[in-house]
């Protein structure tokens, strides 16, 4: 429901005879409301950009405090503009935080599912509002601008207790970091810095010469690599027959030379290449001629929930399912979906916006069905007839726009480890080739999953939730018909009254909640391999 057509009041006693956190002493509601609208009181020697940068960081971790069920989350009507959100322990933790919260403002619009004032649904963090005020087990009440600090608070009311020293290395990236994200350097490699960002973002490789009986090469790697190698004046080895050239992070030697010990360095190379968003991708510099491909490098560092190295599932997987395609001129560029999501500094409207002159609602509607209509026509047919099924968060899918026009011509795939498998399905339909189609991708690797319904709940949050449930929210669709699109679409691309296949997937997808992934949660139970789920309110039935 529409939080703003619901009139919100506190509820003394919940359903399992449990006091509601919504029942506040009078003198501490209207003292939250105070503040609320009259803004920060304290902190006032840091600059507006620096409160800024650090409330950033803040309602990302209290949205995901809520998204991971490891707070329960109570709104309460307070003026036209915004609610007030506060954050509880939701039972189960220390008892001496009873009476212990964090309360933020939230929009008016904010659209999510709740029941009484609790907060059942799917919290956005650009939703939320500062200030960020706490009350402590003393009762007294204080503005927190430090991420670090909340989210201290916020994991003592966690059941699990046994990972303090997760909790200590989250609290302090949080506090420290400028990147205002997790990047976490696992041993042997050097910590990672403030002062370390330049180094990151030009990073220094380094290319090792290794003996092809320690490695294991799939795909034209070498002649793929010799262009860039020749361009850069890096040595051949002494045995071209016997011996592979490998580039590499020079910051992730420690982790490489105790593994392979009869690796030789032929040359480091600075002020070559500049890492890319995901700071594992580099591109090399415009006067580096030889090769137009970006290299994608192990890093062994924890960057937001994962550890940034590439697994060998993920190298076999690549050249198995595609070949490397050669740039053809037919006058259309590739944009990341992140990107278009972004905005100008001081400017209101995404670059999806303006890029595609989207300056009203009906305008944004319609943009938005066309768009649906060729990315769903990408990734469901081969989901649903081959159990192919792709990873189509905004990061890993690019649009294709034709420069002339500047219309949406399709989508392509940036990322082949988001790739996987459904082998049931795929075998049953290449038959033909059961003996040798999946031969040549590791049966242990993550990319097959044997379970239809973990691969549906896969492509549901990485489709639905975050790629496209993110983009209608930006264009401002989420309370303005945006889900209601979806779910046409989807029926038109799944076509389930006359499909069983489609009906299948349509079904489930159609279900009152859906598993939502807890990133929160996983990096504190530091869970690089499993994958934490909970079930939330269906995004895809919002406006239903």
């Amino acid at each position: 429901m529409l939080l703003q057509t619901v009139g919100i009041g506190p509820d003394t006693v919940g359903k399992d005879g449990s006091r509601d956190s919504t029942t506040w002493p009078h003198n501490d509601r209207q003292t939250l409301r105070h503040l609320s609208m009259t803004g920060p009181l304290l902190g006032n020697s840091l600059s507006p950009n620096r409160r800024r940068a650090l409330f950033e960081t803040t309602k990302r971790v209290l949205a995901s405090a809520i998204n991971d069920g490891i707070a329960c989350a109570t709104l309460e009507s307070c003026n036209s503009t915004s609610l007030l959100l506060c954050l509880r322990s939701p039972g189960g933790a220390m008892a001496s935080d009873e009476d212990a919260w964090i309360m933020c403002g939230m929009r008016a619009d904010a659209y999510t599912e709740t029941d009484g004032g609790r907060v059942l649904g799917f919290v956005r963090a650009d939703d939320l509002l500062g200030p960020v005020l706490s009350r402590n087990l003393n009762g007294e009440i204080s503005e927190e601008l430090d991420p670090g600090v909340i989210c201290r608070v916020i994991c003592r009311w966690r059941s699990r207790q046994d990972e303090e020293h997760a909790v200590e290395t989250l609290v302090k990236e949080l506090t420290l970091s400028k990147l205002h994200r997790a990047c976490l350097a696992q041993s042997p490699l050097d910590p990672i810095m403030p002062d370390d960002i330049p180094y990151l973002l030009e990073p220094e490789l380094s290319f090792l010469c290794v003996p092809k009986s320690d490695m294991k090469v799939f795909g034209p790697f070498q002649s793929l690599l010799d262009p860039l190698i020749t361009s850069l004046g890096i040595p051949k080895p002494d045995d071209t027959i016997n011996e592979i050239v490998i580039p590499c992070f020079s910051r992730q030697l420690p982790a490489i030379t105790p593994l392979f010990p009869k690796a030789r360095i032929l040359r480091a190379v600075q002020n070559r290449c500049r890492a890319q968003l995901s700071m594992r991708t580099v591109s090399m510099m415009p006067d580096v001629g030889g090769s137009p491909l970006h290299l994608k490098l192990s890093l062994n560092c924890q960057i937001t929930s994962r550890l940034r190295t590439i697994s060998p599932d993920a190298a076999a997987l690549a050249p198995a399912v595609g070949k490397i395609l050669q740039t053809a001129d037919i006058g259309e560029t590739l944009i990341p979906v992140a990107g278009l999501l972004q905005k100008p500094l001081n400017d209101d409207r995404t670059y999806m916006e303006i890029i595609f002159g989207l300056d009203d609602l009906k305008e944004k509607q319609a943009w938005f069905r066309k768009y649906l209509t060729k990315l769903f026509s990408l990734i469901l047919p081969p989901m649903i007839r081959h159990g192919v099924y792709v990873e189509a968060h905004s990061q890993n899918i690019l649009v294709r726009v034709n420069l002339t026009s500047k219309e949406v011509t399709g989508f392509a795939l940036r990322d082949f480890d988001g790739i996987g498998i459904h082998p049931p399905t795929f075998l049953l339909r290449h038959s033909d080739n059961k003996n040798d189609a999946l031969n040549v991708i590791p049966s242990s690797t993550r990319n097959l999953n044997n379970d239809l319904y973990s691969m549906c709940d896969q492509v549901h949050h990485a489709l639905l939730q975050a790629h496209v449930g993110h983009l209608l929210y930006m264009l401002g669709l989420e309370s303005k018909g945006g889900w209601r699109i979806v779910r046409e679409e989807l029926e038109r691309a799944l076509n389930p009254s006359e499909d069983p296949d489609g009906r299948l997937l349509y079904d489930y997808w159609m279900k009152d909640t859906m598993a939502s992934k807890s990133f929160l949660e996983m990096r504190l139970r530091d869970a690089y391999a499993k994958c934490c789920m909970r079930e939330l309110p269906n995004i895809l039935l919002r406006g239903a």
